[in-house]
């Protein structure tokens, strides 16, 4: 996925929970990021936003991972 306007990227995805955890990696490919890319948001059930320092990161791909425990 690529970042947006403003270094900003909404993504829908059912299964983000309040204790989702995310593996965030930059990718080749596009342009070099000027900033530091981190989860911003999440609305469990629905979607997260993947945001970066610098709004000028737009077109940056950002590969993504999310990781839930698993009750036992």
């Amino acid at each position: 996925m690529a970042l947006g306007a403003g270094g900003v990227l909404l993504i829908p995805n059912s299964y983000v929970t309040a204790g989702t955890r995310f593996t965030l990696t930059v990718q080749d490919g596009g342009p070099a990021p000027v900033g530091s890319v981190y989860v911003a948001a999440r609305t469990p059930g629905t979607d997260f936003t993947i945001q970066s320092t610098s709004p000028l990161d737009v077109g940056v791909k950002v590969y993504y991972q999310l990781w839930d425990q698993t009750a036992l």
